[in-house]
């Protein structure tokens, strides 16, 4: 299906030049390695059905960003570390150790990005999202609990998350309806979609439009979105 949507070797080449002698992928050419971009690179590269070259570096590097006693410097580090790990078949250091830590920073039926900071949507779902590689979640039910009590998030974003996070606790997510509904106020009039109704459409918002979609079972123009898509491609297949 790929095939139908992109120019696979330039596409690669553009992934591929982003790659850096440490094993990890930058956002531009010769940049830092970051955990963000080494998980996006390796899921185009995997998508693209092209073997991650060096793979045995690069996670060697994932590794590497882990601290002492499983922890790491951010959640945002463990989402992109933990998730590439589990696409290349690995898993982090100490998991038990890792888990612990995640737990750390549960509070009130949600996590947060700080142990001692407030929870948030944003928090949880990356939590979770480390969780779920490694075990059932001890605090499903009390999410589900704290989940099912809100109104449904204002925006695209938000609704993506929540629903992910049903998606990690493996529980079936509530407002199936009222999603539908707003999924198709954020659409444009060309057929995209944006964050919040009646606003400027991304691509990150269509792509959680469309992931949404799919999850409920809304129709969409492939088509449109076939052509917003390679719209935003360059010449050197980024």
């Amino acid at each position: 299906m790929i095939e139908r949507f992109v120019d696979r070797d330039s596409t690669k080449k553009f992934i591929l030049e982003r790659k850096n002698k440490d094993g990890g992928y930058s956002f531009a050419r010769t940049g830092p390695s970051t955990t963000s971009e080494t998980f996006y690179s390796i899921s185009s590269l995997l998508m693209l059905d092209v073997d991650p070259p060096d793979k045995e570096k690069t996670i060697e590097w994932l590794k590497a960003r882990q601290l002492g006693k499983g922890y790491f410097p951010s959640i945002q580090t463990a989402f992109y570390v933990a998730n590439t790990l589990n696409l290349l078949g690995k898993k982090v250091e100490k998991v038990d150790e890792f888990l612990e830590w995640c737990y750390k920073h549960y509070k009130n039926g949600l996590f947060s990005e700080k142990i001692e900071g407030m929870p948030s949507l944003k928090a949880t779902y990356m939590l979770t999202g480390c969780i779920c590689i490694y075990a059932d979640n001890i605090y499903r039910e009390e999410i589900h609990k704290t989940l099912s009590k809100k109104p449904l998030p204002d925006n695209l974003t938000d609704i993506f998350r929540m629903v992910r996070i049903y998606e990690n606790i493996n529980i079936k997510p509530p407002h199936k309806q009222e999603i539908i509904s707003f999924i198709e106020k954020c659409k444009t009039p060309s057929g995209y979609y944006s964050l919040i109704p009646k606003a400027t459409s991304f691509l990150e918002h269509t792509y959680h439009a469309v992931y949404l979609s799919k999850r409920f079972r809304v129709s969409f123009d492939r088509e449109k979105i076939r052509e917003h898509i390679l719209a935003c491609k360059n010449k050197d297949g980024g």
